[in-house]
C-alpha cells in the first residue's frame, strides 16, 4: 500500500481496522487467535483480508505475533490524538434534517396563506400577468375591498 496521507485514510476509514491498529498498540503483540477473539471476528478469510490491507502497518513476527511498524505505530497515534467523533456527526445529520422539514413546513404554511387570501379575494396577482415589473411605487394600496397588488396607475377607482 501507499504511504501517503490519502491512502492512509482509506486504510484506516474502516472500524476492524482501527480496532486492530489501537489492539496492537494496547498489547504491544498478539496472535492470529488472540486477534480473531478480540475482534470477535468468525470468519479467517475477514481478519486475512484486514491484515493484508494493513501491511505496511502491522507486520508478522517470526513467532506468529503480529506488531506495528514504525508507521503504525504513528497511525495508532493519529487515532488517539484525532478520533473520529460519531456523535457530532449523528447530532448534524439530525439538525440538519430538522432544518429542512422545517424550511419545507413554513413553505407551506406561507403558499397555503397566500392561496387562502386570494381565494377569499384578499390577493389578486393579475399584475403579475399583465407583464408589469415589481417597482415599490407602483404596488400595494389598501381599498375598501382589501389589499391589492397591483400597480397604482392600474387600480380601479372604485376601491378608493
Amino acid at each position: 500500500m501507499s504511504s501517503g496521507i490519502a491512502s492512509l485514510h482509506k486504510i484506516l476509514k474502516d472500524e476492524t481496522r482501527k480496532k486492530i491498529i489501537l489492539l496492537l498498540k494496547e498489547k504491544g503483540g498478539l496472535s492470529y487467535t488472540d486477534l480473531m477473539n478480540a475482534l470477535e471476528i468468525t470468519s479467517t478469510g475477514k481478519l486475512n483480508y484486514h491484515l493484508r490491507i494493513l501491511e505496511g502497518l502491522v507486520l508478522k513476527r517470526e513467532d506468529g505475533q503480529y506488531v506495528l511498524t514504525e508507521r503504525g505505530v504513528l497511525a495508532s497515534r493519529l487515532l488517539l490524538e484525532f478520533p473520529e467523533e460519531d456523535n457530532q456527526l449523528q447530532v448534524k445529520g439530525k439538525w440538519w434534517r430538522r432544518f429542512w422539514i422545517a424550511a419545507i413546513l413554513l413553505q407551506s404554511a406561507g403558499l397555503a396563506v397566500v392561496l387562502a387570501l386570494y381565494s377569499l379575494g384578499s390577493l389578486d396577482f393579475s399584475w403579475m400577468v399583465r407583464g408589469v415589473g415589481f417597482e415599490p411605487t407602483n404596488l400595494c394600496r389598501i381599498g375598501a375591498s382589501g389589499l391589492r397588488l397591483w400597480p397604482c396607475w392600474a387600480t380601479p377607482a372604485s376601491d378608493f
